[in-house]
């Protein structure tokens, strides 16, 4: 493949991986078809993202390192549970309890993830972006999480999911100065990002303005909010099932510390431990 090509392909990194491996290793299984993506659609009642789809019309799911990962078909892609029925669990492996999933973010806006134990991790905004970082970190049998986190900040700079985990790293060095930089970049990335905002403000960086945030909540069908208690080292982001009822994000107050326990909704966006 050309480097021209190479740069409009986002599953390069795929085909290269694939091209270097004996035939045994990955398995690229045929394409789907616009049908039964649009039936998936309606069962799922969420659409597939655009980058998930392109990837199955292209190849209809992938066994990769011989069933280490495992990209879902178009029929098995299903929900994380009947609770979180937004969360779409798409891919499995390396352990037998690790599930990747999506989920609408901000706008409806898709975010990609891994799914444990009732939790949904975020890391990355685009599929080709965590497809790229976990095919390195199997090829490369990256296990430290910091050269997993690594590895997708190589391949999603920009996430500010990523981003507000190292800052947290950083602060449990030691190292509020490198820590302020990368939550900077987290809130230019995503800026109803809470807890980057708070935890600028505790550096002397930065305070959050509510009023520039409200319109991150108005998300159907989902109980998005981007507030919580962080934990050194590292607590980023995660959805929990939670049990039903109505919320008003402003009256039980994110600007606090207020604990998320308390919040009801059908769904929550809770920011909370992120593994690779």
């Amino acid at each position: 493949m050309s480097a021209n090509a190479a740069r409009v392909d986002p599953f390069h990194p795929l085909l290269r991986l694939v091209d270097r491996y004996r035939s045994d290793v990955h398995e690229l299984r045929g394409p789907s078809s616009e049908a039964s993506l649009d039936e998936a659609d309606r069962r799922l009642r969420t659409p597939v993202p655009a980058g998930l789809r392109a990837f199955l019309l292209r190849w209809d799911g992938a066994i990769l390192f011989r069933g280490a990962l495992r990209v879902r078909t178009a029929v098995e892609l299903a929900a994380a549970s009947e609770r979180a029925s937004a969360v779409v669990i798409f891919a499995d492996g390396p352990l037998d309890d690790d599930h990747w999933a999506y989920a609408p973010g901000d706008g409806g806006q898709p975010i990609f993830g891994g799914w444990a134990d009732g939790v949904f991790q975020p890391l990355h905004e685009r599929f080709d972006r965590w497809l790229s970082a976990t095919l390195r970190i199997l090829d490369e049998n990256l296990r430290e999480p910091e050269a997993q986190l690594a590895a997708r900040l190589d391949a999603d700079p920009d996430s500010a999911f990523l981003l507000l985990r190292k800052a947290e790293d950083h602060l449990a060095e030691g190292d509020p100065d490198a820590a302020r930089v990368l939550l900077r970049r987290a809130t230019a990335s995503d800026p109803g990002l809470v807890p980057a905002w708070e935890r600028l403000g505790e550096l002397g960086g930065s305070r959050l303005d509510q009023t520039q945030l409200a319109p991150v909540y108005a998300v159907p069908h989902i109980l998005i909010q981007k507030t919580a208690q962080l934990a050194l080292p590292g607590r980023v982001s995660r959805w929990e099932e939670a049990g039903q009822g109505a919320h008003d994000p402003w009256r039980d107050g994110i600007g606090g510390r207020r604990a998320l326990g308390q919040v009801h909704g059908t769904q929550r966006l809770e920011k909370g431990p992120l593994g690779a």
